[in-house]
């Protein structure tokens, strides 16, 4: 094969060590387990309309897409760490090798694979693509836009642009800012080269196809869930992340922060691209520069609005970066020294790959060990699907408050069990519950009603034990801290 058609090996390469080396290590982290409870509880219960974080307790804040797909994962290959990142990771990995199509068809094939490899190596990238997070499917559908759009109009086919409604309509299954991304990439690249396709009929059509993916699960889950998916998924997640005021401007700041910090080592590059641009009136890619340029400030700009500014909010302006960064290297270079760059590139990566297959120390974070190795111990005296858990806030039963959204995730999907609140640790000692989950603070609580603290966890609970349950304990409490295999 010619270098032409194998070019993207090398980005395919570097992306998979990337992403997806030893991906099956550690625990899942923030918001991610508790996107691993939704796909498990879809999985356990096949209810795929009406998303739970726990059997009974719907799930309203996100759409379904990856939930869906992790959850084929867990009935395919059983519920793992590795499962429910893979397809967070996939995402990043295919948004890759869209970036490297952008920059060869831009800017050449040595451009390409720099800027292909560059999106994987992002400071900001790998954290969020090797955990579950909705982030990665923004950035596949973003770049996978910006890709149609340019291949129309460099075929002189508009057509092309409805491939746009399908990677806003999927995107938006993922999350709700995705069509967002992709119009305004869309609309950005129409501007600077077919400005008169903005009006053209594959513009709406794209439109449209998007409308016809997006409305039927929506549809479907208002009909079943009413106001209880509405209000939260509309009202609390949309409508305010929506809100105009003064803290845009605090917004664009934070965002630029986030692209320094989060856009290295490539934004130096990125930054020189636009000075030797600028500074070249007659330069051959200075209308690529500006675009790529305003596909930044659009990101920048869209994730300023919301009231809570998040780094990982950034990642869909990284392969504008990445191009940037890409082009000015490939320069620098020259396009004679894309053989040695992918030999370079190459072997690497496979020295890469060598050593993470034999250094010894674990390279991802074990979060949640104390609450995996609770399952063992739980198991062997209370065999029971169900955990307590002693909060006054909160009335007594299944646990659906939104406030134990933390608790009732980490249960279910590490310790395999539902979680009832009482609002009394005598609540629970009458129900003959004989292991609660509790918070420090409310240790007293628990004590007056029955129960002696067994072991402390992290995050500042503990579990607690009833009394006349400890002469049936037949492990100590230093074994509740061992973590065994999910």
């Amino acid at each position: 094969m010619t270098i032409k058609n194998n070019a993207w090996l090398t980005v395919a390469l570097v992306a998979g060590i990337a992403f997806f080396a030893r991906s099956w290590e550690g625990n899942l982290s923030t918001d991610a387990f508790r996107y691993a409870a939704v796909a498990k509880t879809i999985a356990v219960t096949n209810e795929w309309i009406v998303l739970q974080d726990q059997p009974g307790s719907i799930y309203a804040n996100k759409p379904p897409l990856l939930f869906w797909l992790t959850a084929v994962n867990f009935k395919l290959f059983g519920v793992s760490t590795g499962a429910a990142r893979f397809w967070s990771a996939l995402f990043a990995f295919a948004a890759c090798l869209f970036t490297y199509c952008l920059g060869r068809d831009l800017f050449g094939r040595l451009a390409g694979i720099l800027s292909g490899c560059m999106a994987a190596t992002f400071a900001g990238t790998i954290p969020n693509a090797t955990n579950l997070r909705l982030d990665s499917a923004v950035v596949l559908a973003t770049v996978a836009a910006a890709y149609t759009a340019l291949s129309a109009h460099q075929a002189d086919r508009p057509r092309r642009l409805l491939w746009c409604g399908v990677a806003a309509g999927f995107g938006c299954l993922a999350k709700p800012i995705a069509p967002a991304h992709v119009a305004a990439v869309t609309l950005i690249v129409l501007a600077f080269f077919r400005p008169k396709w903005l009006f053209h009929w594959s513009v709406a059509g794209a439109a449209l196809i998007a409308a016809a993916i997006i409305a039927p699960w929506h549809i479907a889950v208002a009909r079943e869930a009413g106001v209880a998916f509405t209000d939260v998924y509309v009202g609390r997640e949309i409508l305010p992340r929506l809100a105009i005021g003064p803290h845009v401007l605090q917004g664009i700041w934070d965002s630029f922060l986030a692209l320094i910090t989060q856009g290295l080592p490539w934004w130096p590059l990125a930054a020189w691209a636009i000075i030797f641009a600028a500074r070249r009136s007659g330069s051959a890619t200075r209308t690529q520069t500006f675009l790529l340029v305003s596909w930044i400030l659009a990101v920048m700009l869209m994730m300023a609005i919301p009231v809570k500014n998040y780094d990982r909010y950034m990642m869909s302006a990284y392969p504008a970066v990445a191009l940037l960064a890409g082009q000015r290297l490939a320069q620098a270079l020259g396009e004679a020294r894309l053989p040695r760059v992918r030999t370079l590139l190459n072997r690497t990566a496979l020295a890469a790959a060598m050593l993470l297959l034999v250094i010894p120390l674990p390279i991802r974070k074990d979060g949640f060990e104390d609450y995996v190795g609770l399952r063992t111990v739980l198991d062997s005296f209370d065999p029971g699907p169900r955990l307590a858990t002693v909060d006054p806030r909160f009335p007594t039963g299944l646990s659906k408050a939104e406030g134990q959204w933390w608790l009732r995730a980490v249960s279910w999907y590490y310790v395999n069990r539902q979680l009832d609140n009482f609002a009394s640790a005598e609540e629970a000692a009458q129900d003959r519950r004989p292991f609660v989950l509790s918070e420090d603070r409310f240790e007293d609580l628990c004590v007056r009603g029955g129960y002696r603290n067994l072991t402390k966890l992290s995050k500042g609970r503990s579990l607690f034990v009833r009394r006349e349950f400890l002469e049936l304990r037949a492990s100590t409490p230093t074994q509740l801290n061992a973590p065994t295999q999910r």
